[in-house]
């Protein structure tokens, strides 16, 4: 059964992946993304758009990571409390 979840994660990644490359290859107008105070290099549109989906996501798991540890020492706490 481990296994099967392991093909079928191994699956979705390789079709991510595909979606991804295809995309990137779709959208190829050269752009430069300018911060306030950097002007970034000259890449694909695809590219950047990736990045910056990786990026979030990166962020998003992270605040959510720190949230879950969060609740997990609360609940701790409290069944520490409640056992004394």
């Amino acid at each position: 059964m481990r296994a099967l979840f392991l093909l079928i994660k191994l699956i979705l990644l390789g079709v991510l992946m595909f979606v991804g490359a295809t995309f990137a290859l779709y959208n190829a107008q050269l752009i430069s993304v300018n911060f306030v105070v950097i002007e970034t290099v000259e890449a694909s549109l695809g590219i950047w758009l990736l990045l910056f989906l990786v990026v979030g996501t990166v962020l998003g798991i992270a605040s959510s990571s720190f949230m879950l540890l969060r609740y997990q020492r609360q609940l701790a706490r409290a069944k520490k409390s409640l056992s004394e």
